[in-house]
């Protein structure tokens, strides 16, 4: 378009000079160009014709008052872009002479229209200087317009959604939270409104996807996260043009994925998140835009690497984002609102530069950088607690180098600050006053007069950070385990209140409405250890029942979890009971899901993408209706400990058949024994020479003799092995230097001595255990890496024979957790029936180990189910449909316990199909009784959470078998026969007729009678042999 300027007036190229009408009908087009393109030159035409216009045009003319709200519009959209505070002031006021006019010539007042353009300046306004003077003004005039929508004006729907803009200002001014809700309410409204072909409809979504975002950083509320990721795809999908309104929907998007990444732990779905971000960021930043939502863009991306730099170590990551920084810092004037926050955020890549080694001037820089944020920041401004916070954290840092006193007590003055004048319910309050309990630790050290006072201060804090219940959850478990490992090691008297907090909140963090692979690996996040080393505490004060129970809730979490699901529900009232029933049937379904994104999902299409969040967000939905319904319940009388963690009281009974004996092992004190007994208290054996360490390395040694498949051949050492020998027993006077081999059965010989003299005997002693032809049982629940160590074969060996050990004592079965044992016999009085599954092909001896089988089962033709034979093939539908069915089960194959997915861990049918944990989960049965798993890793457990116990057999005791025979390594084909052939017919003499099934607790004497049998049927039959075979259960 070829315009000239003519005496002020434009005109075109020929001479014509343009009416009022096409002035402003380009200056329009020019503001239509400019959010389609971005170009500066666009919106500073618009604006001098609109300016033009209104110098030249009476009062009273019809184009004046378009011409104004256009001015207006123009030059808060500058505004917004460049931060010439004189351009908002220009659009306030011309909004305001607006509202006036219009309130003088119409009896019904100013138009909604104009109440929408002069309430949106007004929130411009506060958000550049803070003053809660336009916010109140913009609040009540959009209040006072409200009973106004009658549902006939156009603009109602604007009036929804400008109001709740509002209300989200003035909630980050006040921290109510009813405004917020209020304003998502109203955004819920709008949305209504709009229908699916509606042009507008992009913008209510970005606006009910932004406040939702608000009120997750405010509650931590997970739901709220998810909504707002869902909201911003609809948005994303609607605007498909590359325009700058889809680049800021891009952005949002991105953001929010950014945040769900950095609330939980670590795993495929939250690389995956992160990655989507980082590519929407740069995407957002190959499309046209503004310049500040450029800037706004190279800022959050820069967010996102510093994020991904703490996962990879990258240098490149780091040093990208502090560029992107500077970048964005150089294009944001001097006065714009956005300044500040990039100036924070260059300073926080700075400090996570510093942190990873350089000179110190990163530090150096990004303290200054937040001095001159915190001084420009107005005391109201809703982002000083944040800044506050980030700026103590650095000086704590130059502290750490200098140890200047003085940079400590700032670092602490500044911290007590921002939690002061921080909501109360503000999830930073977490992060501060983490960070506070940590200075007061360091200043304890250094200020011994006070020490006690600065302890107590600092443990105060890390109780504040753990009752935020707006804070994300992996936040508040990992500050309660800093605050129970920091009283624990400093004998603080917060140390076991610090330990129930964070066993108490492990169940939240793995919640219900997520998926299985989700919720184990939340716990491996955050339980490993934690409640050995609180039950390490209450021992130490002399709390033996305390000690108990924290051990059955901090430990076995996943299983327990899952049994909620399944709780018998007959004495409740029958409302309660049925919608617990079916929110209890939708979870459990539900877990079995596959949620898991690849990082490379992003790639799919973004419909698929919004079914699995939406998926997601609808079973975090039902976690949260099964809580609030359990909450329900326990507010009637008699049901305050429904679903509670089970007292001294109850878990007693789990004692009924023999002794339970737990082996505490904390890395924060000694090994211990607690003696769980039926009819007594507890007793607490300490275990005086055996450390954490010496189970580490006892468990370390029976893995490393037992990878081989090949089972009982000598196998090379390392340096490694060597070493470990040598630190475990330094005193064997057993090595010749230099050693080539190491025969595993010598290893098993120092192992099982080792723990019959530093635990086991002591324990037999205390019992009162003697050597008897009738064996008493007794239950041992290892925890940590006392799970990997044969305990029930501890003793002194010469050669293959045993010279006192505890076989010659008693009969030993395994027990994940007491509450395993809890269990009533099943109420089934149908005929048992069996179930037995052999891989043939790749394990020849499972032929004569049916057989042997077979041959001890009354009424075999009509109670023995055979799968694997060459007339029925193990094919893992016919497997899954009688497992569900069986009294009993055997299993003849392979198995494989993978340690970094135990829920892949699985039995080997025909073909390589795969019966896994996860699987065989899904099919639950009450009634069975007993399954043999005579296959390999089948009760091994895994390195990385031994205490949530997730094998093989802990997996069918959670179906519902009351016991299962299991291997703690690989096993000899061979060897199969001889023990199922033992085993059985000894099982089977219990008997009492051919329809009833065995008695499933001569299981475990039954087993005991089997590996005696294998042992003294082969003189040279070597303990990795014959140890593996272990009971687990009833």
């Amino acid at each position: 378009m070829d315009i000239t300027w003519q005496r002020s007036t434009p005109n075109y190229g020929d001479g014509h000079i343009l009416t009022e009408r096409e002035l402003f009908n380009l200056a329009d087009v020019l503001m239509e160009e400019y959010e389609r393109s971005a170009r500066r030159l666009y919106i500073d035409v618009a604006i001098f014709l609109y300016q033009h216009l209104l110098a030249s045009l009476s009062p009273y003319h019809i184009v004046r008052r378009f011409a104004r709200s256009g001015l207006s519009k123009a030059l808060q959209l500058r505004f917004s872009q460049l931060g010439d505070p004189g351009d908002l002031e220009e659009s306030v006021r011309l909004y305001r002479e607006t509202v006036r006019w219009e309130s003088e010539v119409s009896w019904e007042g100013p138009s909604l229209s104009s109440v929408i353009n002069l309430g949106t300046a007004l929130k411009a306004k506060f958000d550049r200087d803070g003053q809660p003077a336009g916010i109140t003004e913009a609040v009540e005039m959009f209040r006072k317009a409200l009973p106004r929508a009658t549902g006939q004006d156009p603009d109602e729907v604007w009036l929804f959604q400008n109001f709740a803009i509002v209300l989200a200002a003035r909630f980050k001014l006040s921290g109510q939270s009813s405004d917020l809700d209020e304003a998502i309410s109203l955004d819920r409204k709008a949305l209504a409104f709009r229908r699916p072909s509606d042009p507008n409809r992009s913008y209510s979504n970005a606006c009910l996807g932004n406040h939702l975002f608000l009120r997750y950083q405010q509650t931590g509320q997970r739901g709220d996260l998810d909504e707002s990721i869902e909201q911003h795809r609809e948005t994303v999908i609607l605007l498909r043009q590359p325009t700058p309104l889809r680049a800021q929907a891009l952005n949002n998007l991105a953001l929010a994925l950014a945040a769900r990444s950095e609330s939980s732990p670590m795993s495929q779905s939250v690389l995956a998140d992160m990655y989507e971000a980082t590519r929407l960021f740069y995407e957002v930043l190959e499309l046209p835009h503004h310049l500040i939502e450029g800037s706004l863009c190279r800022r959050n991306l820069a967010s996102i690497l510093i994020s991904q730099f703490k996962w990879t170590g990258s240098p490149v990551e780091i040093d990208t984002a502090v560029a992107l920084n500077r970048e964005a810092l150089a294009v944001i004037p001097k006065g714009h609102v956005e300044r500040l926050l990039t100036l924070s955020e260059l300073a926080r890549s700075l400090y996570t530069r510093d942190n990873h080694g350089n000179d110190g001037s990163d530090l150096q820089e990004g303290i200054g950088l937040y001095r001159e944020v915190v001084k420009l920041l107005s005391p109201l401004h809703p982002y000083r607690p944040t800044a506050l916070a980030n700026f103590a954290s650095y000086l704590h840092r130059q502290y750490q180098r200098t140890g200047l006193v003085a940079e400590l007590q700032e670092s602490i003055d500044v911290t007590r600050e921002s939690i002061q004048i921080s909501p109360p319910d503000d999830p930073l309050v977490c992060m501060a006053s983490l960070n506070l309990a940590t200075f007061l630790l360091d200043l304890a050290e250094g200020d011994p007069a006070n020490r006690s006072q600065h302890l107590d201060s600092a443990m105060a804090s890390f109780q504040t950070a753990t009752s935020c219940q707006s804070a994300s959850l992996s936040r508040r478990v990992e500050g309660a385990r800093k605050w129970a490992d920091r009283a624990d090691r400093l004998r603080h008297p917060s140390a076991l209140l610090a330990y129930e907090t964070a066993i108490d909140l492990l169940p939240q963090l793995a919640a219900l409405g997520v998926d299985l692979q989700s919720r184990q690996k939340m716990l491996d996040a955050g339980g490993s250890g934690l409640a050995c080393d609180a039950a390490a505490c209450a021992l130490r004060d002399g709390k033996l029942d305390k000690a108990v129970e924290l051990l059955e809730s901090g430990r076995g979490v996943f299983w327990s979890q899952g049994l909620q699901l399944r709780s018998p529900v007959d004495k409740l009232p029958p409302s309660l009971a049925e919608k617990l029933r079916n929110v209890s049937r939708e979870l459990e379904m539900g877990s079995f899901r596959d949620a898991t994104r690849d990082p490379s999902m992003f790639s799919l299409d973004a419909r698929k993408t919004m079914f699995v969040e939406k998926e997601a967000v609808r079973y975090r939905t039902l976690g949260d209706t099964f809580a609030a319904t359990v909450k329900e319940i326990r507010e009637l009388h008699g049901f305050s400990d429904f679903l509670r963690s089970k007292s001294m009281a109850t878990l007693k009974a789990a004692a009924r058949g023999g002794p339970v004996i737990i082996l505490n092992a904390s890395v924060s004190a000694r090994c211990a024994a607690i003696v769980v007994m039926s009819h007594s208290d507890p007793i607490h054996i300490p275990l005086a020479d055996f450390t954490f360490e010496t189970a580490e390395r006892l468990a370390t040694l029976i893995r490393g003799v037992t990878s081989d498949p090949g089972g009982g051949r000598t196998i090379s050492t390392d340096r490694e092995m060597e070493g470990l020998i040598d630190l475990t027993f330094p005193h064997r006077g057993m090595r010749v230097k230099p050693i080539k081999r190491i025969d595993p059965d010598d290893v098993f010989r120092l192992v099982l001595e080792k723990v019959w003299s530093s635990v086991v005997e002591p324990i037999v002693r205390s019992l009162g255990l003697q050597r008897s032809e009738s064996l008493p049982r007794i239950w041992w629940c290892p925890t940590g890496p006392f799970t990997f160590i044969p305990i029930h074969a501890a003793g002194i060996y010469k050669g293959q024979d045993r010279v006192e050990g505890l076989l010659d004592y008693a009969i030993s079965s395994y027990t994940p957790t007491l509450t395993t044992l809890l269990t009533p016999p099943p109420r089934d009085t149908t005929p048992f029936n069996m179930m037995a599954v052999i891989d043939a092909e790749t394990l020849p001896h499972t032929v004569d180990e049916l057989r042997k089988v077979e041959a001890h089962i009354p009424d075999a033709p009509n109670r023995l189910v055979k799968l694997g034979t060459r007339d029925s093939p193990a094919l893992l539908d016919d497997v899954v449909r009688h497992l569900s069915s069986s009294s009993i089960v055997h299993f003849a194959c392979h198995g494989i316990q993978l340690d970094r997915v135990p829920l892949d861990s699985a039995l080997i049918l025909k073909g390589g199909e795969r019966l896994t944990v996860s699987q065989i989960m899904q099919h639950p049965n009450q009634g069975a009784s007993l399954a043999f798993l005579c296959a390999c890793q089948t009760a091994t457990g895994t390195l990385r959470m031994p205490d949530e116990v997730i094998h093989l057999a802990a997996t069918l005791l959670f179906a519902g078998f009351r016991g299962a025979v299991a291997t703690m390594w690989p096993i000899h084909d061979k060897d199969g026969p001889i023990i199922a052939d033992a085993f059985y017919g000894e099982f089977f003499k219990s008997c009492a007729s051919g329809l009833e099934g065995p008695d499933v607790s001569e299981a475990a004497r039954a087993l005991h009678v089997a590996v005696a049998t294998l042992h003294l049927r082969d003189e040279r039959c070597s303990f990795v042999r014959w140890l593996p075979f272990i009971h687990i259960g009833q």
